[in-house]
C-alpha cells in the first residue's frame, strides 16, 4: 500500500482489519498528514492494523506521518499535524500506527511535526498489543529541529505521551530508534501532571529486548505529579527471563515545573523475570527551571523473583545549567522481594555533580531503599565507580552510597568490595543513621575491604595521599565521557588492575577485559595480557550472515594461515556459552541455532593475539 492521506474527517488513514489470518501485508512509502486542523473528539491516527494472531511476514516501513504536507513537511496553514478539542470535551486517546497481528517489522518511519492538545488524553505513537511479535528499528520520533517536535498538551488534567509502547505477550526488540524533541505538558501545575515515556514495555515474552536506542532533547512540563521516563519495563505478573537492555544512550528527559521526577531507565518486576541492563550512556541536562521529587539513572523495583545483572552502564547526572531544589540517584535498588533473587551492579560508572539547592536533599550513586524482606535478597556490588561531588542545599545529604531501608541494611556483609568511592559530604546513611567516615561505613556494613575511598582536589591526583580530581580521572565531564584516561600519570592508578575478576568479561566498548586483574568502572584501560594485544589484523574479519540464524561464517581474505584457535561465544553478561577449537584457514562456520535470540560476541583466540567480533542471533 503506497499513497498519500491527507486526513481532515476520517479517524485513520489506513486501517487493515481481517476475519481470519492473511500474510505478507507491507504498508511502505505512504505520507500521512493534515490538511485543516481537527477539532473534535474523535480520535485520528495513521495505520491501524489488524490482520490476525496468525498473521506472520508483514511489514510497515518508510512512511512519513505528521505535518501538513508529504513527507511531514510544514505548509502555511496550519504548519503541522493538528488536532485540538474544546475545553469540557474529552479527547480519545490516539495511537498513531497501532498493531495486533502475528509478527511484524516496523522500521524506517518518520513521526514528527505533530501538535495534539485537549482536556485529559494519551497520544501514543507506536501501539503493539495482542500477541504480535514485532521489531521496531530505526524510527525517528521528533525532529532534530524543534519545529518539527511532536507536542502533546492538556489544558487541565492528565496529558500522557508515549513513543512505543508495547502490551503483546509476543517477543518485542526495539532497537536503534531515534527520539529527540519530543514535549509533554499540562496547563493544571496544582492537582495533575504530564507523563512523558519514550519506550514502555509492559508486554513481552522472554528474549524481548530494547537496544541501541537513542533519545535526547525530550521534556514533560507542568504539574505536581509531571513525570518523564526513558525506558520503563514494568512486568505483569506473568514469569519471563532473557530481556536485555543494552547499548541506549539516553539523555534523561527533563521534567519542568514543581514536584516532577525524571529517571533515564526504570525497571519493575511482579514474578519471575531475568534481565541484564548493560552498556548504557544516561546523562541528564534539565533547564535551570526545573525542581522536583527525584532524578534517578536507572532504577529497579523487584515484587517477585529477579535475577538482575547491571553492568558496564555510564550515568553521569549534574543538572549542568544550574542549581536545583532535587534528589539524585544514579542507580537506585527499591526491591521489595528478596527470595529466590540476586542482583548484580558490576564495572558500573556512575558520577553525580553539581550544586543544589533547597532543603534536605539526597544524592547517592548507588542507593537501596528496600522493604523488609531486602535482607534476603543478596547483591554483588563490585568493580564499580561511585563519585559524588555535589553540594549546597540546606540540611544536604550527598553520599557516596546509600543502604537506607525502611527496617534493614541495604545489602549483606561481603556483598559489596573492589569499587572506588568519593563524596565531598558523610561517606554513606545505614539504616537510616549517617556514617560519616568510610571507616564508619565499612564496620557497620562489613562490606569494601579491598575498596578505594578517594578525597576530591580540584588541584594534581596524588594516588599516594588518595587524593583524585574527577576532571584528571575522566575524558571529558562537559561531554559526559567518563572513560578513563592516564594522561596525568596518576589518576588513573585508582581504578587500573584494582578489580577482581567476575562474569562480564568485557567493558562499555566490548574491549575483553584483563582476566586476572580487570579495572574498576565500564572502561577497561588495562585491557587483555600483553600477548593478546596485537589486534591489527583485526578489521580483516568479518562475519556473515549478521544477524545470522543457524551458521555463522567467519572470513579474512588477507589472513590465511593454518592455526588451531579456540572460538568462544560470550552472551553481554561475558558469560561463555560456546568454546570450540578450529583449524583455522581463511574461513570457518560455527552452529549458533542452539542459542537463544539476542546480541553475543564471538572471541577468536590466536596464539599472540585474540579478535573480538559482535553478531545478532535471530
Amino acid at each position: 500500500m503506497e499513497g498519500e492521506y491527507h486526513n481532515s474527517s476520517y479517524n485513520y488513514g489506513i486501517w487493515v482489519t481481517l476475519a481470519s489470518n492473511a500474510y505478507n501485508f507491507v504498508i511502505t512509502g505512504n505520507s500521512f498528514y493534515q490538511t485543516i486542523c481537527g477539532n473534535g473528539a474523535a480520535s485520528v491516527a495513521a495505520i491501524g492494523f489488524y490482520a490476525g494472531n496468525s498473521s506472520i511476514g508483514n511489514v510497515i516501513s518508510n512512511n512519513f506521518i505528521g505535518g501538513s504536507l508529504p513527507l511531514a513537511a510544514a505548509g502555511s496553514s496550519p504548519a503541522y499535524w493538528c488536532q485540538y478539542t474544546a475545553l469540557g470535551v474529552t479527547y480519545q486517546n490516539a495511537n498513531l500506527i497501532d498493531v495486533q497481528c502475528g509478527q511484524i517489522t516496523i522500521d524506517n518511519n518518520v513521526i514528527k511535526n505533530i501538535r495534539v492538545g485537549s482536556n485529559d488524553h494519551a497520544l501514543t505513537l507506536i501501539n503493539i498489543t495482542g500477541s504480535t511479535s514485532a521489531t521496531i528499528s530505526n524510527n525517528q520520533f521528533g525532529d532534530n529541529n524543534i519545529n518539527y517536535k511532536v507536542n502533546n498538551s492538556s489544558v487541565l488534567r492528565n496529558a500522557i505521551l508515549k513513543g512505543i509502547v508495547n502490551t503483546s505477550s509476543g517477543t518485542v526488540t526495539a532497537d536503534h530508534n531515534l527520539f529527540v524533541n519530543l514535549r509533554d505538558s499540562t496547563g493544571d501545575i496544582t492537582n495533575y501532571g504530564s507523563q512523558l515515556t519514550l519506550i514502555s514495555f509492559t508486554g513481552g515474552s522472554d528474549n524481548s529486548q530494547i537496544t541501541n536506542n537513542t533519545i535526547r532533547s525530550c521534556q514533560s512540563a507542568g504539574g505536581n505529579r509531571a513525570s518523564a521516563t526513558g525506558i520503563y519495563v514494568g512486568m505483569t505478573p506473568v514469569a519471563r527471563s532473557n530481556w536485555l537492555i543494552s547499548g541506549n544512550t539516553i539523555e534523561i528527559p527533563g521534567s519542568v515545573l514543581s514536584y516532577g521526577s525524571f529517571q533515564g531507565i526504570w525497571v519493575v518486576d511482579t514474578a519471575d523475570f531475568s534481565i541484564t541492563v548493560s552498556n548504557n550512556r544516561i546523562y541528564d541536562n534539565h533547564p535551570s527551571s526545573h525542581d522536583g521529587e527525584a532524578g534517578i539513572g536507572m532504577g529497579f523495583t523487584g515484587f517477585g523473583s529477579h535475577y538482575y545483572t547491571v553492568c558496564n552502564n555510564e550515568i553521569s547526572l549534574t543538572c549542568p545549567s544550574g542549581s536545583f531544589d532535587i534528589s539524585m540517584y544514579g542507580i537506585s535498588d527499591q526491591s521489595c522481594n528478596g527470595s529466590g533473587s540476586m542482583a548484580n551492579y558490576l564495572y558500573n560508572t556512575v558520577y553525580i555533580g553539581g550544586v543544589a539547592s533547597g532543603n534536605n536533599q539526597y544524592s547517592e550513586p548507588f542507593t537501596t531503599s528496600g522493604c523488609d524482606q531486602r535482607a534476603a535478597a543478596p547483591m554483588n556490588i563490585r568493580n564499580n565507580i561511585f563519585i559524588n561531588t555535589r553540594t549546597g542545599g540546606t540540611n544536604p545529604h550527598h553520599y557516596a552510597v546509600g543502604g537506607s531501608g525502611y527496617h534493614l541494611p541495604g545489602w549483606g556483609v561481603g556483598e559489596s568490595d573492589y569499587n572506588l568511592f568519593m563524596t565531598k559530604g558523610n561517606f554513606s546513611t545505614w539504616s537510616n543513621v549517617d556514617q560519616v567516615t568510610f571507616d564508619d561505613y565499612r564496620t557497620v556494613s562489613g562490606c569494601d575491604a579491598y575498596s578505594i575511598n578517594a578525597k576530591w582536589t580540584a588541584a594534581t591526583s596524588s594516588y599516594i595521599d588518595t587524593m583524585l580530581n574527577p576532571a584528571s580521572l575522566f575524558s571529558n565531564l562537559n561531554t559526559v565521557d567518563l572513560h578513563i584516561k592516564t594522561t596525568d600519570g596518576e589518576s588513573y592508578k585508582f581504578v587500573a588492575g584494582k578489580g577482581v575478576p567476575v562474569a562480564v568479561t568485557m567493558d562499555y566498548d566490548t574491549t575483553v577485559r584483563n582476566f586476572a586483574t580487570p579495572d574498576i568502572g565500564m572502561d577497561e584501560i588495562n585491557g587483555l595480557p600483553t600477548g593478546m594485544k596485537n589486534t591489527i589484523v583485526e578489521s580483516s574479519f568479518t562475519l556473515y550472515p549478521n544477524p545470522a540464524s543457524d551458521q555463522l561464517t567467519i572470513h579474512s581474505s588477507s589472513f590465511n594461515r593454518n592455526e588451531t584457535i579456540t572460538a568462544s561465544i560470550m552472551n553481554m553478561l561475558g558469560e561463555t556459552l560456546k568454546d570450540e577449537k578450529i583449524n583455522w584457514h581463511n574461513e570457518e562456520s560455527i552452529n549458533i541455532k542452539s542459542l537463544p535470540a539476542g546480541i553475543y560476541v564471538l572471541l577468536l583466540k590466536f596464539e599472540n593475539y585474540s579478535i573480538v567480533k559482535k553478531f545478532v542471533k535471530e
